[in-house]
């Protein structure tokens, strides 16, 4: 009967993208579909590599190019004078991102702060982050870390090089930094059980697959309730187990407050930053339980995979380019040499 259902809803989907279409191509004149099929608003003329085809649409339109993709209207500036009437001339106009449907469920709303509308909330979250989260003193403070991080990384690899095991860089630097992340954002690291690292890889990777996939429900409006592609189901599946995952944390982390206030005190970590300012009455914006299950998936997402990734590009430069490695490598003896004496 699900398959009945399919068909019958592609099927009405085609029937209505028709008098679309025609009257898309009446009004703006753009060129056919390259295999000549209907379609919805200009999807057909983005082909597999995005960019080289909006400057090809750039050279024959103008600089400034308004596009409807399936039922979201776009608009592409092509020059540099353009990019700056929009970026810096409009650019409250221009300064939210657009939220996807994955984006807005598995932040809870847009809670967090990549994705948060511009307004009184981003700008607390931008002055937190700058002058708190992540500015300089905390980073400093969180400094050794990072270090014993990149001593236990260093130690894996020569352990794994001295039995001659086959090594697999990009999985280390993911496990790196996931625990440099989890062991800054709550004092634990993530990959210090091999269940729980594994859940917390699994989830930073469907989150980030869920988020950049393309879902029908963001551009056809006919399928903005519909779950055609089964989005729906992964998308309650991931958010579940993270918001399982953070309440474990979290009240493990009010617990370990209370032991810790008795004590006198000690380091903090960036969830007890964000938990304190919660209960700051006097804070010019209350943070919710939301708002930092929100951000600690912020954080999570934003600073493991795209850091891994650098890393590893970076490492594989330098092994294609052996006289900068040699470079790199003298350098690292000398200050090594420094720091012994």
């Amino acid at each position: 009967m699900e398959g009945e259902e399919l068909i019958t809803v592609l099927l009405l989907i085609l029937v209505l993208s028709f008098p679309l279409f025609f009257k898309s191509r009446r009004r703006h004149r753009f060129p056919p579909s390259p295999v000549g099929l209907p379609v919805i608003g200009h999807l057909h003329l983005l082909t597999p590599i995005p960019h080289q085809a909006l400057h090809k649409l750039s050279t024959r339109y103008g600089p400034l190019i308004h596009l409807r993709l399936g039922s979201v209207c776009c608009v592409v500036a092509s020059s540099a004078a353009t990019a700056k009437e929009i970026l810096r001339t409009h650019d409250l106009s221009f300064s939210d991102r657009p939220p996807s449907k994955a984006v807005s469920y598995l932040t809870y709303g847009l809670s967090d702060f990549s994705f948060a509308p511009y307004g009184a909330y981003w700008r607390f979250m931008k002055k937190l982050c700058v002058s708190e989260l992540l500015g300089g003193r905390t980073l400093d403070q969180l400094l050794p870390i990072r270090r014993e991080e990149v001593v236990a990384l260093m130690q894996t690899l020569h352990d794994k090089s001295q039995e001659r095991q086959a090594i697999d860089m990009g999985g280390e630097l993911i496990r790196f930094t996931n625990n440099v992340i989890s062991r800054m954002t709550m004092s634990r690291r993530c990959s210090g059980s091999e269940g729980e690292s594994d859940e917390i890889r699994r989830l930073v990777e469907e989150v980030s697959e869920l988020t950049g996939k393309f879902n029908l429900a963001d551009y056809i409006g006919l399928c903005k309730n519909l779950d055609l592609q089964g989005f729906d189901r992964r998308l309650e599946d991931v958010r579940r187990r993270f918001d399982d995952m953070m309440e474990k944390i979290l009240k493990d982390k009010e617990a370990g407050r209370a032991k810790r206030t008795e004590m006198g005190g000690g380091r903090q970590d960036l969830l007890d930053m964000l938990i304190d300012i919660s209960e700051d009455a006097s804070a010019e914006t209350r943070l919710t339980r939301d708002n930092i299950k929100a951000f600690v998936m912020d954080i999570f997402v934003a600073g493991t995979d795209t850091s891994a990734i650098t890393m590893e590009w970076a490492l594989a430069e330098l092994i294609n380019h052996p006289e900068i490695l040699q470079k790199a490598r003298e350098e690292m003896d000398a200050v090594g040499a420094i720091v012994r004496q």
